[in-house]
């Protein structure tokens, strides 16, 4: 019996990342916009920050028939986004994000993220490993990543040490390790934020 794989999808689909300033309504205007604009959702996550008063979501969507293309779409969708001082990028479902991962001595995210990438769950392509301990390096190099040990500062806003980061998908790196579009997963408190909350172009 042979194994066929995944059909494609029948409407395009595109994730939707974001975040800003946490209040009310942000939610239903990002819905209301992709319901008015012949979209539909399939998948939807959000998660705001207490420390910091930031909200983030990742919406996953496909565009019907009839629909705005892409680039109308995000430039329609520019309104929102003005309005609510928002940090935001319209991707393709397909694609696959180039990804450097700050990892410390605790390794459970990492051993996840990790593992969901091998399974296929997690669609990325993982191109290092940063630490401020070498606990993790034989972790990647059992998923054959290259690990780097580097001394690493994080704070918030404020300027106050967040001891409580385990894991970052980094939104900078350096050139020569990666390039193009990267997504940040912050995992905080033992809770895991949704996936590729806020992506930036390296500059």
């Amino acid at each position: 019996m042979s194994h066929m794989g995944p059909r494609p999808p029948p409407h395009p689909q595109f994730i939707l990342t974001l975040s800003c300033g946490d209040r009310p309504g942000i939610v239903g205007a990002v819905a209301s916009f992709l319901a008015d604009n012949g979209c539909n959702i399939i998948d939807s996550a959000q998660f705001g920050d207490i420390d910091t008063g930031r909200f983030m979501m990742r919406v996953m969507f496909e565009r019907l028939e009839g629909a705005p293309e892409r680039a109308p779409l995000a430039e329609a969708f520019a309104a929102i986004a003005e309005r609510f001082a928002m940090r935001w990028a319209l991707h393709d479902a397909t694609g696959r994000p180039r990804v450097l991962i700050m990892v410390s001595r605790l390794d459970h995210c990492l051993n996840d993220l990790l593992y969901r990438y091998r399974i296929g769950a997690l669609p990325m392509d993982p191109v290092a490993i940063v630490s401020n301990h070498r606990d993790t390096y034989q972790l990647a190099a059992s998923y054959n990543v290259p690990f780097f040990q580097r001394v690493l500062v994080i704070t918030v806003d404020g300027g106050r040490g967040n001891h409580n980061v385990f894991t970052f998908v980094f939104t900078m790196c350096p050139t020569n390790v990666c390039d193009g579009q990267l997504h940040k997963i912050q995992l905080e408190h033992g809770r895991r934020a949704p996936d590729a909350l806020d992506t930036v172009r390296n500059t």
